[in-house]
């Protein structure tokens, strides 16, 4: 109750935040070079956790060509897609959500990189449709009561996405779902590579490098960790202890330092238990045996 509690006033700070520096004209754009269809890869990887949960297949589809790469700003373009696909997730109850992504080249304007997330959910009325994207507004009273939320998602993912030089807009027929549809300028595509099968494209990190060699090996080693935490001090511990390290906690660097003389024995081995309180110095000091 704490953790689910938790997570929505830290939602709830996120969005007053993010609005207020919208409305404020402080919210930065970048624009930087980056891949639109590793991006969708890494976020259906993260919100299929949700769909799992609620019993949902998520699904992606990328009709090409695709640009390789477009230049826009990934941060928030994730924050975007991120929104309404936790949304479409929420509010379906069983079904599916399906992510479409697309190049739209009109005459005479910028092309444009255009993403859309349907659902087979609860859907809305054309009343509804027209005051979504208010801010602290949902479909209707009893929405908040049964799904939560602020009522500002849907208002900043607009606002982002008109930043980023498109739009975000709606179609939705009440009990049969809603598709959103979200557009953002893509930059120069002049000799940007154009990717006819985009899904067999997606760039995966090879198996035999070093973080997998790592993890396969486990950590045959003493560790001594400075963290005055005691949540963080379990956590650490835990993660450190279950790769196969043996792990000493201080709680501050001095602490360390004076351990690492104490305990530390010609041969290179670390010895000792949890050691005494002092103020804060994070300090991470790791001898392989």
């Amino acid at each position: 109750i704490i953790k689910r509690n938790g997570e929505h006033l830290l939602e709830i700070i996120n969005d007053i935040l993010d609005i207020s520096k919208i409305e404020a004209g402080k919210i930065e754009i970048e624009r930087i070079r980056f891949s639109p269809v590793e991006l969708v890869t890494e976020i259906a990887k993260l919100m299929r956790v949700r769909a799992d949960a609620a019993g949902l297949d998520l699904t992606v589809l990328h009709e090409g060509p695709l640009p390789k790469t477009i230049e826009s700003d990934p941060t928030r373009l994730r924050q975007i897609l991120v929104n309404l696909i936790g949304n479409a997730i929420k509010f379906t109850k069983e079904g599916s959500v399906e992510i479409r992504t697309r190049c739209v080249r009109r005459e005479g304007a910028e092309p444009q990189l255009q993403f859309d997330v349907t659902d087979t959910g609860i859907g809305m009325t054309e009343e509804h449709v027209r005051k979504l994207f208010q801010a602290f507004s949902q479909a209707d009273t009893s929405t908040t009561r049964k799904f939560g939320g602020t009522g500002l998602g849907l208002s900043i993912s607009k606002r982002l996405a008109e930043m980023l030089g498109g739009d975000v807009t709606v179609e939705s027929k009440l009990g049969e779902g809603s598709m959103f549809r979200v557009t953002v300028t893509a930059g120069r595509l002049d000799g940007v590579k154009m990717l006819h099968d985009p899904t067999s494209a997606t760039i995966v990190q090879p198996e035999d490098n070093m973080a997998a060699k790592g993890d396969a090996a486990g950590l045959d080693c003493r560790i001594l960790l400075a963290e005055d935490g005691k949540d963080n001090q379990r956590l650490i511990v835990h993660v450190l202890k279950k790769a196969g390290a043996d792990v000493t906690v201080v709680e501050n660097g001095k602490l360390a330092v004076d351990a690492a003389h104490r305990h530390i024995d010609p041969g290179g081995a670390l010895h000792g238990e949890v050691l005494g309180q002092a103020e804060a110095v994070e300090i991470l000091i790791a001898n392989v045996a």
